[in-house]
């Protein structure tokens, strides 16, 4: 069973939030971006102990941008993000999941897996069984 679900949060209350992006390093990183005049309702919120990756794998040389998020309770993330979170954190932590998304393995496999086009994609559901199969491949314990 997949412990991995994505999340669909928007900022429809234009809630007062931090705008964070996320960094090849695996981090979420305050956004630089202009949002002069920009509807930040289409904004997809984030919240603590839930993830976010980029599906544009194409320019992040051998890395997959994705990150656990920690640092506020909530933040507002750009619609280039995808967030998930773990189903049921007694099952699995996501503390333990992020340990593995650091591996370089985790980057090697998700390139591989990533879509064949001319920019690389994971995405939605099939991501997070991918997310899900790469822990089970490289972790013999009960997940």
């Amino acid at each position: 069973m997949v412990n991995i679900q994505t999340v669909v949060g928007r900022n429809n209350d234009l809630g007062d939030l931090p705008l964070v992006g996320l960094s090849i390093q695996k981090m979420f990183i305050p956004s630089i971006a202009n949002t002069i005049g920009t509807d930040m309702s289409t904004y997809r919120i984030i919240e603590r102990n839930q993830f976010a990756y980029g599906p544009v794998t194409s320019r992040n040389g051998e890395k997959i941008t994705i990150a656990l998020f920690n640092d506020f309770d909530k933040a507002l993330i750009s619609l280039a993000y995808v967030p998930f979170e773990v189903k049921d954190i007694n099952e699995l932590d996501p503390e333990y999941l992020m340990m593995w998304f650091r591996r370089h393995e985790f980057d090697r496999y998700s390139r591989f897996k990533a879509t064949a086009v001319q920019r690389k994609y994971l995405i939605g559901k099939k991501c997070a069984t991918h997310f899900y199969q790469f822990l089970t491949l490289t972790n013999k314990e009960k997940l």
